[in-house]
């Protein structure tokens, strides 16, 4: 039924009926309140669904609430007859609700006597209900009317110490046509008067959004920061806002010393905790004087997985006594969880006097999925080398040495893959092949090689066919490579090497 009108009533009981049991022929069918009342939203809908099981007294019922708000306790109350058919009715109230902040409410449907007061509680329960506090306008710092977008914040830190700044704006398209893919540039004119830009894209929706930056700075001092704002057209940036100049200042913080020794400081190390194929590590040292060891050396000792051991060094010479970096790049193609630990020592005649150890860290190790380039039969062509063209380019070298090397890598997927594999090279212009077998048990990927002989000058063709040889001796090709062109020049053997000579 239809929603009755609202009115304020004071909660009576009439004494005769206070402690009367609820009416067995009246059923609730159920609450509709509200847990949250946006801030847009000033008011408060409260419904109760009941109907009459049976012939009642009355047919009169009252919904009422009592609101326990921020502000003090109000009561409001409806009325509303039951059909007498049996019929469900719901019993609703819309009041004012503009009180931020949480509510309680005690809802309950009471019967109403005969002189009109309330009768007795039918059905009661107690909600709580918040109202969301009315956020006040977006600032408007400056406005495109053309573009129909407003500039509503921007945030330029003073002053940060040496690292990275993080500059954000805050932006709210105002029309549905407005521009949605927007750039934030940051141009950087540093203390020494060079300049650096820096630019993020992203794309915007209809609610205010922040777009925001990370710029390097290292350099201590004044750098001053000029911000703009555009829209990407046809990959062209169009200046919507442009941001006056900021100043930031930016102060060097005295390194922090992780070790020291021989008059030399470690004051940083940077090492992966996991890598893909090859693992990166920085460490920063200092000479505390002019006497300090200025050439040094970077060991990494590597434990693998499997428990073998292996090192790899790089040497650097330091000038003056500023923090400085010494880096090394160590090759880690083997999966699992490897232990790394370094030394910085001293290169001298007599060989790496140690100066600095740094302990064990571990590092894990994961190898990239090898790359499909053909598959059939549960194996896969996961690489091509033809005399170095290798996919997708497939562009050889000129060969020079007299004999080119062919390898092909393939990887088995399943366990009823094929084993027995023939590698095929022909020369489409000569007319000849060569040959080259190999078995493959395992699932992981492994190569085929074959050295070809190529001592006349010229242009061959290569093509290269893999094979699969089952038990009744049947063979199956399984790739076959683009043809690849090689150009072969002419090969020189090196004069003998005389090791006696007498009379």
């Amino acid at each position: 039924g239809a929603t009755a009108t609202a009115v304020a009533v004071p909660l009576q009981v009439e004494q005769e009926h206070e402690n009367q049991p609820v009416q067995a022929n009246v059923r609730l069918i159920g609450w509709d309140v509200p847990e949250v009342v946006s801030a847009s939203d000033n008011k408060l809908r409260v419904i109760a669904a009941v109907e009459a099981t049976a012939e009642i007294a009355t047919s009169l019922v009252s919904l009422v609430v009592r609101d326990e708000g921020p502000n003090g306790t109000r009561v409001c109350s409806v009325r509303k007859y039951l059909p007498s058919d049996g019929t469900g009715v719901a019993v609703g109230l819309e009041v004012d609700f503009c009180d931020a902040g949480e509510h309680q409410l005690h809802v309950m449907v009471c019967a109403v006597g005969e002189s009109g007061g309330l009768a007795s509680v039918l059905f009661e329960t107690t909600r709580v209900c918040r109202k969301e506090e009315a956020r006040g306008p977006l600032p408007r710092l400056q406005h495109s009317a053309e573009d129909s977008i407003v500039l509503c914040g921007v945030d330029v830190p003073e002053a940060i110490e040496a690292g990275k700044i993080r500059v954000m704006v805050a932006l709210k398209r105002t029309w549905h046509d407005a521009p949605t893919f927007l750039a934030l540039i940051v141009r950087d004119r540093l203390p020494d008067g060079s300049q650096r830009a820096a630019v993020v894209r992203k794309i915007f929706g209809e609610d205010a959004d922040t777009i925001g930056l990370e710029v390097p700075m290292g350099e201590a001092g004044t750098h001053t920061l000029t911000l703009q704002v555009a829209k990407v057209v046809d990959g062209e940036y169009v200046e919507v806002f442009c941001i006056g100049e900021r100043q930031v200042h930016v102060t060097n913080p005295l390194p922090r010393v992780l070790d020291e020794n021989e008059g030399l400081q470690l004051v940083g190390i940077d090492t992966p905790g996991h890598v893909e194929g090859c693992m990166r590590v920085i460490v920063a040292v200092q000479r505390m004087h002019e006497q300090a060891p200025r050439s040094l050396c970077l060991i990494a000792r590597n434990v693998l997985p499997s428990g073998e051991r292996r090192a790899a060094v790089v040497h650097k010479v330091l000038e003056g006594t500023e923090a400085q970096t010494i880096g090394i790049e160590v090759p880690m193609g083997e999966a699992g969880d490897h232990w790394v630990e370094f030394s910085i020592a001293e290169c001298t005649d007599e060989g790496n006097v140690e100066i600095l150890f740094i302990p064990a860290r571990p590092i894990h190790v994961t190898n990239p999925s090898a790359p499909r380039i053909q598959q059939n039969d549960a194996v896969v062509l996961c690489g091509v080398d033809i005399c170095g063209a290798r996919w997708p380019d497939l562009l050889a070298a000129p060969v020079t040495s007299g004999s080119g090397r062919v390898i092909v890598a393939i990887a088995r997927t399943w366990n009823d893959a094929p084993t027995e594999f023939i590698m095929t090279v022909l020369d489409v212009n000569n007319c000849r092949s060569a040959t080259v077998r190999k078995c493959v048990t395992s699932c992981e990927a492994e190569t085929i090689g074959l050295n070809v002989p190529m001592t006349s000058a010229g242009n061959l063709v290569l093509l290269v066919r893999v094979w699969a040889q089952y038990a009744d001796g049947s063979k199956h090709m399984l790739f076959e490579v683009p043809a690849v062109d090689v150009e072969v020049r002419a090969f020189v053997s090196p004069p003998s090497t005389v090791l006696a000579e007498n009379e």
